[in-house]
């Protein structure tokens, strides 16, 4: 990767998980307006001083991780847009169009500098969570919140005008948890997929999920949801 891009990624992750106080500033630029385009969408910024999300715990980065996705390179991902490492987006075109944009990576890189992409995209999602929940919530229960509001989007969509949300804030945990299994639908098909990152999700919120974490151990056992009740993850509706 490039001495220029590895720098501001280094200095947006230590603003991003040091939060106010840090010494060292970016100077601003096409590249790092795109990295820190969602914290300053959600957060105040003085030119130094950035709120810091909460963290996420180690087994909900493992999630993240898992079904994100990993590639060192540049790839095109759903409807051509560029991506790299665990899903970053580099451009909504195909990257044989945007040479340029995919050079400031200097592929490929390396799973430290693509973990740090990573925890800079969560930022909106953490801090929707972390705004929108007025509950008290564990470490665990924030972490499987948040990897699905990534999953789902955070408008009124996804998290923001879910049921879950008013659940959440009415401190009915328990009902709370059983609207994980429903957003497992796209386009009208339960996808396997979402499936089971609703389950891992879920046994995160209920604070069974253990380490090392392997996708195929999340298992949850329960009624599922019936049909009528699934949910499109692009509508944000039982569809």
């Amino acid at each position: 990767m490039g001495k220029s891009l590895r720098a501001v990624i280094v200095t947006a992750l230590s603003l991003v998980c040091q939060g106010a106080g840090a010494q060292e500033s970016v100077e601003p630029n096409e590249l790092s307006s795109k990295l820190f385009a969602q914290v300053a969408q959600n957060s105040s910024v003085d030119g130094s001083n950035v709120e810091a999300p909460r963290e996420l715990p180690p087994l909900a980065l493992d999630i993240l991780m898992a079904f994100e996705g990993w590639s060192s390179d540049e790839q095109d991902f759903g409807f051509d847009f560029c991506t790299i490492g665990y899903g970053h987006l580099i451009a909504r075109k195909p990257c044989a169009e945007v040479p340029d944009e995919v050079a400031q990576y200097d592929p490929p890189i390396s799973l430290e500098e693509g973990l740090a992409l990573l925890k800079q995209d969560t930022v909106k999602a953490r801090l929707t969570v972390a705004k929108l929940v007025t509950s008290d919530i564990s470490d665990e229960q924030f972490g499987a919140l948040v990897s699905f509001a990534f999953n789902v989007g955070t408008g009124p969509r996804g998290f923001s005008g879910s049921k879950m949300l008013r659940l959440l804030n009415d401190e009915e945990f328990n009902m709370a948890a059983k609207e994980f299994p429903k957003w497992i639908k796209i386009k009208d098909k339960v996808n396997g997929t979402l499936v089971t990152r609703r389950s891992c999700e879920l046994d995160l919120f209920l604070e069974t999920l253990s380490a090392p974490f392997r996708p195929e151990d999340c298992i949850t056992l329960g009624t599922a949801p019936a049909a009528k009740d699934l949910i499109n993850i692009e509508t944000g509706r039982p569809d």
